[in-house]
């Protein structure tokens, strides 16, 4: 939808999915189901930057639903075309399907080693798994870092695939 007063322009995206992603990062589904309102009130970025001028826009609901391929963590945000020259531009990329991925940015409180299960608070206490396997394989087991805890806190918008290979746009409002 479009908003008449603003000219802020609705899109629809997959945030995550339940599993590991390439970044060897894995979100169960009680996490996403705890985690997936975090995202609310949080800013759209291009490609994860910090800058200020790159905020485009602002994540206004979201919903964990079953999708073939799993859980999956949807969400809808306003991109604010009235505001600024680089929200425009975004929206265009948009809607020309020119952006097309979203990737997620997050926090989280702890991680568990999927091997030997070590929880740890930071990369520092990686255990020897997940120093040199994570997102590959040790003795023929997936190695992957479980989050606990995780609160997003961000959306990239991407023009092509990130780590989570289906966090991608849905739908884009028109005019």
């Amino acid at each position: 939808t479009v908003n008449p007063k603003t000219g802020e322009k609705e899109i629809a995206f997959v945030l995550c999915h339940e599993g590991m992603n390439r970044n060897g990062d894995f979100f169960s589904r009680e996490e996403l189901e705890q985690a997936h309102a975090t995202i609310i009130n949080k800013k759209i970025d291009l490609r994860h930057s910090q800058e200020f001028m790159d905020i485009v826009g602002g994540v206004i609901g979201s919903n964990v639903v079953e999708a073939s391929s799993g859980f999956q963590v949807q969400a809808v945000g306003k991109i604010y075309t009235g505001v600024t020259e680089q929200a425009n531009q975004a929206y265009h990329l948009l809607k020309e399907g020119i952006l097309t991925h979203v990737s997620m940015e997050c926090e989280y409180k702890e991680g568990e080693c999927s091997i030997c299960h070590k929880r740890v608070k930071s990369k520092a206490d990686y255990c020897v798994h997940l120093k040199n396997h994570k997102g590959g394989e040790y003795q023929g087991k997936p190695c992957y870092e479980i989050l606990h805890g995780v609160s997003f806190t961000g959306v990239g918008l991407l023009d092509r695939k990130g780590a989570d290979e289906n966090a991608r746009i849905l739908k884009v409002a028109a005019v």
